[in-house]
């Protein structure tokens, strides 16, 4: 991730219905620093047990966050 402003920003992940309706497995914090849209780092977060299996996922950008890639890890 990388992001275009310095302010705190968050990631929101939820698992089936829509964005801030459906459940939400994983959240991730990524507090205020220097980064700049050019400067980009690896971010993750672990989601409960329960949520296995296939699901509609939607992930939420909050202030300027900007993504390049979504990877699933093996349990």
């Amino acid at each position: 991730m990388s992001r275009a402003t310095v302010e705190d920003a968050t990631v929101e992940l939820y698992a089936d219905g829509d964005p801030g309706t459906g459940t939400l497995p994983a959240g991730l914090h990524l507090p205020a620093g220097t980064d700049g849209r050019n400067d980009w780092s690896p971010v993750g977060a672990p989601t409960p047990a329960e949520v296995a299996g296939v699901h509609d996922l939607h992930l939420v950008l909050r202030r300027g966050l900007h993504l390049a890639a979504v990877a699933g890890a093996k349990r």
